[in-house]
């Protein structure tokens, strides 16, 4: 085996599972405990107190698996039995996760490895002196999931959340799971900052042990088209030494954006007494993204933002993906539509979805969850988790954006002038922590605002047909007088030069339920969701039996045709809309709401499953970086009239 190979295991697939519904184990493994807390529970003491186990899918919240688990949030806990090849002797292993919401405590063959605190962020435990070489070895996660009203031990108003208040909890290990071995010193990360002004790659490499010392990092840079275009040695290692900087420069390189996803690959290896003795890569893309001048510049060119919020949630998996074959199908769909952009709404992407915007280029705006109420722990978490998405995401150049709050949720703005200077200061902290993108204080709407922002963006929703007039009234006034949207206290930092956008505004259109049952004919389980709002019209279950109670049967004809002219509606009122931002030069974009329905919301431009609605190949029309299109004087003529067109 070649020393400089890593190897990994998958441990996704079938772990037993048990669910602590009524709080019959104390917690093992929380943040300070004691030793006595800290003993692994077993699996005859799980199965004797909680009964025996469930098989549950890993990655995958328990909410999208059990019937009765749907809006259940507590303790629960995860055991898998494997073995390893006792060619990993002397290796150093770890145990890597994707993401566990919300906290959790690991042990493996009854060893405590670690705890976590976030339901967002990867993170690796040490495993190699857990570890049994070519013997089965087993290893529990006990999980803490909080939901609406928790309060103990975490307060759910407290932590980042995003809408798991407004589609349910989201609880265990959603995203993957495997242990990888390497040398005991090994390159753990590499930041990459690809200046295509300076034609420059500036390299952070980390490393995920102290250098003994005398140890070298060689980084290999492969062009798009596979070519080696570079390679560099840094300087020997200091004994101790985490990190090493440097600089390399490439000649003319091709640009990454949506039209041309340009990638490059950077291998940084570890040299032990000359020998490699690991490696690790990654992708990048020279991409620059600037606010300037009421512009925004992809690139140091004029970008028009066309773009679609995505709640990011799945049929029938919710918070995580099904495959990776869905997110390369919804980008394509994306493109199909005309789209250049999806913005991520207050729920962090699977890396997967960001692999695939990498390469078939698809920009996105990403956003760090809310939670309910700002309090000393929500402010730390919050700038926890935007510290560790920065770094984690930080070599995808389809990311440009990173929304801090949204819409003032879990924070005071309007009320309470500390909560107004915590924003600002939190905008300040972040912008070096990556200069590379831009950021947006408060994605607002009425009645909230912005204090210090590189985009100046706001959120409209108004029927049309109906209130067309107000629209109208709306975008104008935004057009003309941006610095309304700015806070009214005297405490906002406002540039002049900040992009204007749109960065929420949709309408409804129903999908057909048809394509969304199972293969048994049968409704997801979503389908019982939003059965609170809007007195249970909106709820998926029963639509069918309301069609005909309501009489519309008659009206329509069949439930078909009124998803075809409800979808027919959706497009004519978005293209009334569009068309009528893009009469304002000021406005450089917009967001439209949304990507895909979710749960009980139907204003997707593809239904939950990403089956496309009945406009899918006419939205790129009018939803595109350049169109032609006329407005008459007034809407009504006779036979003879003159008729009076703007054309824009």
């Amino acid at each position: 085996m070649n020393p400089a190979t890593r190897e990994r295991m998958s441990l996704d697939g079938h772990w037993q599972f048990w669910p602590d519904l009524h709080s019959k184990l104390a917690p093992r493994g929380l943040l300070g405990g004691t030793a006595d807390e800290d003993t692994s529970p077993t699996e005859a003491e799980l199965t004797s107190a909680l009964g025996s186990p469930r098989a549950i899918a890993v990655p995958g919240a328990w909410q999208a698996q059990f019937e009765d688990l749907r809006s259940w949030a507590g303790r629960a806990y995860y055991e898998r039995t494997f073995k390893v090849l006792g060619a990993w002797a002397g290796r150093r292993v770890r145990l890597c996760f994707g993401a566990v919401d919300y906290h959790c405590a690991v042990w493996l063959n009854g060893a405590l490895l670690g705890r976590h605190e976030g339901g967002y962020l990867p993170f690796e435990l040490d495993a190699s002196d857990a570890i049994r070489h070519g013997a089965p070895n087993s290893v529990i996660v006990e999980v803490i999931d909080a939901g609406p009203g928790d309060n103990d031990p975490f307060s759910f108003d407290e932590i980042p959340h995003g809408k798991q208040s407004w589609y349910g909890p989201v609880g265990g290990l959603w995203q993957g799971v495997k242990l990888e071995a390497s040398s005991p010193i090994f390159v753990h990360k590499a930041l990459i900052h690809a200046d295509p002004q300076a034609c420059i790659a500036a390299v952070r490499a980390r490393l995920g042990a102290p250098a003994a010392g005398g140890e070298q990092l060689v980084y290999r840079i492969t062009s798009p088209g596979g070519h080696s275009v570079s390679s560099v040695h840094g300087a020997p290692l200091d004994a101790g030494a985490t990190h090493e900087e440097i600089a390399i420069p490439l000649a003319s390189p091709e640009l990454w954006d949506p039209a041309s996803p340009n990638l490059y690959s950077l291998a940084v290896s570890l040299l032990h007494e000359g020998r490699a003795a690991d490696e690790w890569s990654d992708g990048f893309g020279f991409r620059s993204i600037a606010a300037d001048d009421g512009a925004l510049l992809l690139n140091g060119r004029p970008l028009y933002v066309l773009g679609a919020l995505d709640q990011d949630y799945y049929h029938p998996t919710g918070y995580t993906p099904p495959s990776d074959d869905l997110l390369r199908t919804q980008v394509l769909r994306a493109k199909e539509l005309g789209l250049n952009l999806l913005r991520c709404h207050i729920k962090v992407p699977d890396p997967r979805y960001l692999y695939w915007a990498d390469r078939l280029g698809i920009l996105v705006w990403a956003e760090l969850p809310n939670w309910n109420t700002l309090t000393e722990d929500s402010k730390r978490r919050g700038r926890d988790t935007l510290a560790g998405l920065i770094e984690r995401d930080f070599n995808h150049p389809s990311v440009v954006i990173w929304t801090i709050i949204n819409e003032s949720w879990g924070i005071d703005l309007a009320g309470d002038s500390s909560q107004r200077r915590w924003l600002a200061e939190t905008f300040d902290w972040a912008k070096p922590l990556d200069p590379t993108r831009l950021f947006v204080d408060n994605s607002a709407c009425p009645p909230s605002f912005h204090l210090k922002s590189d985009l100046n963006d706001f959120h409209f929703y108004k029927a049309i047909p109906d209130h067309a007039a107000e629209w109208v009234v709306l975008t104008k006034d935004f057009a003309a007088h941006p610095g309304r949207f700015y806070s009214p206290h005297g405490d906002a930092e406002r540039t002049g030069r900040e992009t204007q956008l749109v960065s929420e505004f949709g309408n409804w259109g129903l999908p057909d339920i048809n394509n969304l049952l199972d293969n048994d004919g049968r409704d997801p389980w979503w389908f019982a969701t939003g059965g609170e709002r809007a007195g249970g019209i909106v709820e998926p279950r029963g639509v069918k039996e309301r069609f005909t109670d309501w009489g519309l049967d008659a009206v329509f004809g069949s439930w078909r045709e009124l998803v075809r002219h409800s979808q027919e509606h959706q497009f004519e009122a978005m293209r009334f809309e569009i068309e009528d931002m893009r009469r304002h030069p000021e406005i450089t974009g917009y967001v439209i709401t949304e990507f895909t329905d979710v749960n009980w919301e139907c204003n997707g431009l593809l239904d939950m499953a990403r089956n496309p609605k009945s406009y899918h190949h006419r939205l790129n029309q009018v939803n595109a970086p350049d169109v032609v299109f006329a407005v008459p004087g007034r809407r009504r003529y006779s036979t003879g009239d003159a008729v009076g067109l703007d054309v824009f």
